[in-house]
């Protein structure tokens, strides 16, 4: 979006009066941005990262560097009274290995400081992708999969769904954990609802959801 624009929005939502969360990327990104954004009701980040290997992030295009990450994290530490911050990653691209893994969780420890932490995925396959093209122009993959159901396809070419899920839990783990006494955003998104639910509805429903991508994980093997 750029800076100046995000500023110009950000003195428009200070005038409604709300709090809210956004995701971003890490570039561009200066300290009147964040200043703005917390003064006008942003009360969390994330920050789109998917990897801090310098050789995934050439592999993906991401066009950032683990500095810039660094940077956007910095920015946000100041404010760690008011705003939360998170950053999305993602394990399992084409080339993706023990080395590269270990680069991100290291970087993490040692640089990256956030209230709630990195959350990692396990890459999956989506149409339009340009993993998903190199599949099917090579016959490695059926897009008649996508009519026959709505499960999550993980790739699984390179490496297996238990190794995915030790590097997901591996960089879940990682980096330096701020303390943060406010009430997290979310837990204010999602007051209203937890009110009309009753204690035994909401521990069936995370259950029935981790069983349910348990078994994706389990059958979509491509």
């Amino acid at each position: 979006m750029g800076i100046e624009r995000t500023i110009k929005l950000a003195r428009v939502l200070k005038d409604k009066n709300i709090e809210y969360a956004i995701s971003c990327r890490v570039k561009p990104v200066n300290d009147e941005m964040i200043a703005r954004l917390v003064e006008s009701g942003c009360r969390h980040i994330t920050w789109g990262v998917e990897s801090l290997s310098d050789k995934i992030l050439n592999t993906i295009d991401k066009k950032i560097t683990k500095e810039d990450v660094k940077n956007a994290f910095d920015l946000c530490a100041k404010y760690s009274d008011k705003l939360s911050t998170g950053g999305f990653f993602c394990v399992g691209v084409p080339g993706e290995t023990e080395e590269t893994i270990n680069e991100t969780a290291d970087y993490l420890d040692k640089n990256i400081k956030s209230t709630h932490g990195p959350g990692a995925s396990m890459l999956y396959i989506l149409p339009g992708t340009k993993i998903y093209g190199e599949l099917a122009k090579n016959n490695g993959f059926d897009e008649r999969v996508w009519v026959k159901t709505d499960s999550v396809y993980y790739y699984t070419r390179e490496n297996s769904l238990k190794t995915l899920n030790r590097w997901r839990k591996r960089i879940n783990n990682s980096g330096i954990k701020l303390p943060f006494h406010s009430k997290y955003f979310m837990d204010y998104a999602l007051n209203g609802n937890k009110e009309d639910m009753s204690l035994i509805g909401r521990s069936l429903r995370k259950t029935r959801k981790k069983l349910g991508r348990f078994i994706n994980m389990l059958r979509n093997r491509y």
